[in-house]
């Protein structure tokens, strides 16, 4: 530091300050390490813990889908059903049977009897019913898998309690009886998995990684990337 001082009698004179010391005291060093990530068994570990919840996801949709085809076409046969009956004299409609109206009669009996066979047969109540249980069995199943997710990316660390309740989750993941009923078509589960693609964020998730390393796939469930 130069501070010049001028005075009357005298030339210019040049004063020169040492710099001042500043003391800080015991302040403590930096911490320069780098943050420690999770093992990678660890990381595999959360990875598949996270593919276990998309694929329940992915069977909740479909069933849903299964469920809402059922009801769908079975309270249109179930009306026909109905109506056939009501047409041959099963009820107050039985004026139906004059003989101007016979042809028409005959046709809907037909296709109610048609129908109440189909419906023994396919037992699309049955079907239905089915289709509703897996619904709610699969939506419990995400509830308890979407909040140990969130705890996990909240913590963003894999820990003992995380792990005993992915394997609760787990030990209670399959229902009780196989499904009887033919699998909905490749294009129907490409769309179910493309909606829960576009509902959850899954690849923002804490150490996603999009390829499982030694990952065993079932047929039923989709490949997550």
């Amino acid at each position: 530091m130069t501070i010049t001082s001028n005075t009357e009698t005298g030339p210019e004179k040049v004063l020169r300050v040492p710099p001042a010391v500043i003391d800080l005291g015991d302040r403590p060093a930096m911490n320069t390490t780098s943050i420690v990530r999770p093992s990678p068994g660890a990381v595999a570990t959360v990875n598949q813990m996270y593919r276990e919840y998309l694929n329940a996801q992915f069977q909740k949709g479909y069933y849903q889908e299964l469920y809402g085809r059922t009801i769908k076409y079975s309270r249109v046969f179930d009306y026909s059903i109905g109506l056939g009956s009501a047409m041959s004299g099963g009820s107050g409609l039985g004026i139906l049977a004059s003989p101007n109206f016979a042809w028409i009669c005959a046709g809907m009996t037909t296709v109610s009897v048609l129908l109440s066979i189909a419906k023994g047969v396919w037992d699309w109540p049955a079907k239905s019913k089915f289709g509703l249980d897996r619904v709610q069995f699969y939506d419990n199943l995400c509830a308890g898998y979407r909040s140990l997710v969130d705890d996990v990316n909240a913590q963003q660390d894999w820990t003992d309690e995380f792990a005993r309740r992915r394997n609760g989750l787990r030990a209670n993941s399959t229902p009780g009886a196989p499904d009887p009923y033919p699998q909905l078509s490749e294009k129907t589960k490409r769309s179910v998995q493309n909606g829960v693609k576009a509902r959850i964020p899954y690849q923002s998730w804490w150490e996603w990684e999009h390829e499982l390393q030694n990952s065993k796939t079932s047929a039923a469930c989709p490949v997550w990337t």
